[in-house]
């Protein structure tokens, strides 16, 4: 069982814990927000 679970890791989450996703995601999507909008400047 715990293939699965380090597989289904890094399919989804990276490679890292889903808690651990669910934390930084807000700031990776403020952080990818501010790039793409300089890039589309």
């Amino acid at each position: 069982m715990n293939v699965l679970k380090t597989i289904r890791n890094y399919y989804f989450y990276c490679g890292i814990e889903k808690d651990e996703y669910n934390a930084v995601k807000k700031d990776a999507y403020i952080s990818n927000f501010e790039v793409w909008k300089i890039l589309h400047f």
